[in-house]
């Protein structure tokens, strides 16, 4: 499965069980999935072997997960660094659980 599939299964989940009235409360806007890939192929990539990526309100870590994807496929670059920030602990927990679980198996595999 994509890293961007596990993002999905996360946000889905995520809504699911949290109503839209306190989703509203922290303005959240949760990225679709064809937006993130989009958005990912927009980023100017630079010429090094180690990529620092800052998500200031990382959500369930969709765009984080669509830009990995994307940088996994570039051959100079041989590590990848992300930190994620959200200011709502129940999504913080989405992207602990699901996406950082989910980069160590990709890692395992690569």
């Amino acid at each position: 499965m994509r890293m961007v599939d596990y993002a999905v299964q996360a946000t889905s989940e995520y809504v699911k069980h949290m109503p839209k009235s306190l989703r509203k409360n922290y303005g959240q806007f949760f990225t679709s999935k064809e937006t993130a890939l989009f958005m990912a192929e927009l980023f100017t990539i630079p010429l090094k072997d180690t990529i620092s990526i800052l998500d200031p309100g990382a959500g369930s870590g969709m765009l984080s997960a669509a830009l990995i994807e994307r940088l996994q496929t570039i051959k100079h670059i041989k590590e990848i660094e992300l930190v994620c920030y959200e200011n709502d602990p129940n999504v913080g927990d989405a992207i602990e659980k699901d996406l950082v679980k989910n980069v160590t198996k990709l890692q395992e595999l690569g």
